[in-house]
């Protein structure tokens, strides 16, 4: 690390101040100014390095120094330092010089916010996505984990980053893709976790150069529980119409509207009714005398039995027992089972 002298410390020394301290290569010794109240010597005070307000006595007192820069623009004060330490192995440096160098250093800091700055939104944009991502360099090692990857696989990424892939997550297959160079879409895999995910795999290339292998992957643990349970709904579905349609007794099922939902080929046969009659039509369609028990039922969610009417266009007497479907706390429909009055009163006569 190089010893600076830095002579003026005006806005442009100040500046320039701020800009060394922030390098590696220079080690600040000392700033000159003759105005003891200059806003680089305050500075410098505050840093505490040494200020003073003669570079001759600066220069004894610190010697030996590597680098003077003059930022004063004070050209018989460039000659004078030049001609003072010609014999010396200190390498002087003008203000036209500094100018040029502060500008290029400051560049470069700009240059640097720039790219962290682009950074910072490439991080927020990956951290945004529901999607986990993973990728790898071309030693296999761990470069990239984005916040959903974390919550999915269940891990921190800050102890994985520059970890060997296959020691982190075996199943990630990103090894075989950097290995072939060809792309993995759509797979489905069940992690460590239990937790399942479709990922795909593709391989990273800058230009015609492999550089590594990047992984996004979706959850869908959920979406295959509720495909699951749906498919199960749709058995029980199945099951309790192949028992409604295969009893003897007539049975009409209606929604929380008072709409036909189902009808057996018992209620067809007592009624006379088809389910292009019924179904999606109110629940009064087969009553030919009294009123529909589905609709009280609906309305107070208590069943009611035994009740007496008369159905379809041969006026059958008929008895009616219907019960509510309740869900959640809620009437969701309601189920009526009629019985021929004809039959009953037969049976009751033999």
């Amino acid at each position: 690390m190089k010893r600076l002298l830095l002579i003026g410390a005006g806005e442009g020394g100040s500046a320039l101040l701020d800009v060394l301290m922030e390098t590696k290569q220079f080690h600040i010794v000392g700033v000159v100014d003759r105005n003891e109240n200059s806003k680089g010597l305050k500075k410098a005070r505050q840093r505490q390095i040494p200020t003073f307000l003669d570079w001759r006595k600066a220069y004894d007192a610190l010697a030996p120094i590597d680098v003077v820069v003059e930022v004063t623009g004070d050209v018989n004060l460039y000659d004078e330092i030049r001609n003072d330490l010609q014999n010396e192995d200190t390498l002087i440096i003008p203000s036209s010089v500094a100018a040029i160098m502060f500008y290029l250093i400051d560049e470069k800091e700009t240059l640097i916010n720039e790219v962290k700055k682009h950074s910072t939104k490439l991080d927020i944009i990956l951290d945004s996505t529901h999607d986990g991502m993973i990728a790898i360099d071309l030693d296999g090692n761990v470069a990239l984990v984005n916040k959903s990857a974390e919550k999915i696989v269940g891990f921190n990424r800050n102890h994985v980053i520059g970890k060997y892939i296959d020691d982190v997550l075996p199943s990630s297959n990103l090894q075989k893709v950097l290995k072939t160079g060809k792309a993995e879409a759509n797979k489905k895999v069940i992690l460590p976790n239990g937790r399942t995910v479709v990922t795909t795999r593709v391989p990273m290339y800058k230009g015609k150069e492999l550089i590594g292998a990047f992984g996004v992957f979706k959850d869908i643990t959920d979406i295959v529980r509720m495909a699951e349970e749906v498919t199960n709904l749709k058995s029980v579905q199945k099951m309790l119409e192949a028992i409604i349609l295969s009893s003897n007794d007539a049975i009409s099922v209606v929604d929380e509207h008072g709409k036909g939902l189902l009808i057996n080929p018992a209620y067809t046969r007592l009624t006379g009714l088809t389910e292009k009659e019924v179904i999606g039509k109110p629940a009064t369609i087969d009553i030919s005398e009294g009123e529909s028990m589905h609709i009280q039922v609906l309305k107070t969610g208590i069943p009611v039995r035994g009740v007496k009417m008369k159905v379809g266009p041969k006026h059958k007497d008929v008895i009616v027992n219907v019960a509510p479907v309740i869900v959640d706390g809620k009437v969701k429909g309601s189920v009526g089972v009629i019985h021929d009055m004809s039959e009953i009163k037969m049976l009751t006569s033999e």
